[in-house]
């Protein structure tokens, strides 16, 4: 029962992650990063609203008592939409990575989501008194230290 309902709910958080990510359209690298990140954050909404509307599974479900398997699909979920994100922005295949740079950009998407799904976390324990547009802010914060800011990747 607990995996059907964890499959349940991972296939409803992709479909909103999905409508986000659409929403994205082709980020551009030419224009100033907080633009960017202000982009970014737009492109959050559908799924922040969906954590919202399931604040008291995903804080069941991420607690002390929680399911692993649940927080590792989200971990992997998140990495795999970054990635997928990275790869839609205008200009991504011009950058030039070696395989070092590869790496340290996986370890720095790992590390990321797994801040994000902390900060969430906590964030959900004050929706009672912050809205979703409050929380998306937060987030803004928080990208501005993203994986890909924090890369020093050379254009070709």
């Amino acid at each position: 029962m607990l995996r059907d309902t964890e499959d349940s709910f991972i296939a409803e958080y992709l479909k909103n992650v999905e409508k986000d990510r659409d929403s994205l359209g082709d980020l551009d690298l030419d224009v100033p990063f907080e633009d960017q990140l202000e982009t970014i954050l737009n492109a959050t909404k559908n799924t922040i609203e969906f954590c919202y509307a399931h604040k008291k599974e995903i804080q069941l479900l991420l607690s002390d008592n929680g399911d692993t398997r649940f927080y590792n699909m989200i971990f992997h979920t998140g990495c795999e939409e970054i990635m997928k994100r990275m790869s839609q922005m205008k200009h991504i295949d011009e950058l030039k990575m070696d395989e070092k740079d590869q790496m340290r950009m996986m370890i720095s998407v790992q590390v990321f989501v797994h801040s994000i799904i902390g900060m969430v976390r906590v964030l959900l324990e004050y929706s009672d008194r912050l809205a979703p547009y409050d929380v998306r802010q937060s987030i803004l914060a928080f990208l501005r230290e993203s994986p890909i800011a924090s890369m020093n990747i050379n254009k070709k």
